[in-house]
Order: C-alpha cells, then sequence, then structure tokens
C-alpha cells in the first residue's frame, strides 16, 4: 500500500488552538514513541527497530512522537529538522505537542534571562542551536541570538503541531487525557499537562509525560515515557489491526510482544 494510500485515513478536525487528528481505522502499524527530549541517538536507535520491522511486512507505517522531543538532551535541533521533514519512505512521521514544546512557544514570543523554560531544559535546547550562555548576558541579547540562530521553519513546525491523535481504539496525546471530556473535547491543559487519572472510558490512551520504569501496558492505558534523556531508554509501542502490542525499546536486543 503506497503511503500516498495511507495518508487518506487520516483527516483533520480543525480545533482551536490545535489541530487533533483522526484515523476512524488502523489498517497499518503505528507506531507511538514517548519523550525523547533532546535524545536523537536513542530516536535513530529506536527508528532503525521500526524500519526492520515494517520490512517484515512489506507495508507502511506512522510514527507519532508523543510531543517533549524537546529540551534536556543535546540534539533538540536536529531532531526537531527530522520531523518537519515529514514522510521518507514508507513512514510518515507525525510529532504531538507536548508541554516542553508548549513552553518553548512562550519563550519564543519574548525571549528573557528570567524564563523559567531555561531551567527546565531550555538551555539545551538553545545550545543545540549555538547559542551558548554568557557571563552578563541580557533579554536583548539572548533575543538577538534566538531571531538569527532559530530558523523560521522550525517555529512554524512548533506552531502547527496537532495535539491528539483519535485512532481507531487508541487516543494518543501526550499527557492522558480526562473521562470527564469526550475526547475530541480534551482541554489543551489536560492534553499537555495531565490529570490524575489519565485514562478514558471510550479509547485505550497512549501517553508519555508521566514517567514509568518501564513502558507498559496498563489495561486502559500504554504509558510510554521511560526517562529517555536520562536513563538511556526510550520506549515505543506499535499499535495495529491485529491483537499483539509490541513494545520496543533501546535498553533491550529484542522487541517484547503481549496479547491484548
Amino acid at each position: 500500500m503506497a503511503l500516498t494510500a495511507f495518508k487518506q485515513f487520516l483527516k483533520f478536525e480543525t480545533a482551536e488552538p490545535r489541530c487533533r487528528m483522526v484515523i476512524p481505522t488502523i489498517t497499518q502499524p503505528i507506531y507511538a514513541i514517548g519523550d525523547i527530549h533532546g535524545r536523537l541517538d536513542l530516536y535513530r536507535a529506536l527508528e532503525r527497530w521500526i524500519l526492520a520491522d515494517l520490512r517484515k511486512s512489506g507495508g507502511v507505517g506512522l510514527i507519532v512522537a508523543l510531543g517533549d522531543i524537546v529540551d534536556r538532551g543535546p540534539s533538540t535541533a536536529q531532531l526537531i529538522e527530522l520531523f518537519a521533514a515529514g514522510s521518507a519512505d514508507n513512514v510518515r512521521k507525525v510529532c504531538l505537542l507536548g508541554n516542553h514544546e508548549r513552553m518553548m512557544l512562550d519563550f519564543l514570543k519574548s525571549p528573557s534571562m528570567a524564563s523559567d523554560w531555561l531551567s527546565f531544559g531550555g538551555w539545551q535546547t538553545l545550545m543545540s542551536y549555538g547559542i551558548k550562555p554568557t557571563t552578563g548576558m541580557t533579554d536583548a541579547q539572548l533575543k538577538e541570538a534566538v531571531s538569527t540562530q532559530i530558523p523560521a521553519h522550525h517555529i512554524d513546525f512548533l506552531k502547527s503541531m496537532p495535539i491528539s491523535l483519535h485512532a481507531g481504539d487508541y487516543f494518543l496525546s501526550h499527557a492522558g487525557a480526562d473521562k470527564r471530556y469526550g475526547l475530541e473535547d480534551q482541554p489543551e491543559d489536560v492534553l499537555l499537562w495531565g490529570r490524575s487519572q489519565p485514562s478514558h472510558p471510550d479509547a485505550v490512551v497512549v501517553h508519555g509525560h508521566r514517567t514509568v520504569e518501564q513502558a507498559k501496558h496498563f489495561g486502559s492505558r500504554i504509558a510510554l515515557d521511560t526517562n529517555a534523556y536520562a536513563s538511556d531508554v526510550l520506549s515505543a509501542v506499535r499499535l495495529g489491526p491485529d491483537t499483539t502490542t509490541l513494545f520496543m525499546e533501546t535498553a533491550r536486543k529484542q522487541p517484547r510482544t503481549i496479547k491484548e
């Protein structure tokens, strides 16, 4: 099945301020990836597993990063460039908005040395663009460095990130969902920052944001944030038409499967 044919199953529902993606029926595998946080090396390792898995089926697939590809690790600029490029070969790439992308966008509106974002991994992001903190740096100097070093198409990419994907029986977002709202009516702060219970009765929620020691299927939700930037373990799950859930983790030599 050609990649262009796969795209017809994706439709975008306009919802302020972010689009919400919908795949009514999953006919090709979807690979959801937890918080990457600037670790291009781990993403590349996981991507090799994904491409090898796709070669077995001879089909096409969709990679969905669950937000927070930026900050903390050393390669935010390179990751944004990679995901902004979109499709390649038999794989389409999509990145959902996470709370760290939201904080980065807020910073970019008005760069300031007093920004909380800088202490949450923002300096590592700026350094990936060649912007280094210096003693006595002023807001004006920081703003000038940001305006000259961060490409406009990277900012456009951040602004265009969708906030969720409802695919068949799964609902993908950065931080989960709130059962008090319909899946298509989840407030932005819930999708980015979460609630005490991230599951929802109408779908299996696939999320990052909340760190777990090992990626896990809890029945009503799948948690994928394994603190990659610090643990060196980046995790993904394959969601597909069959009932086999395949976990991929950079710390393992082989994927592990479970039956739903």
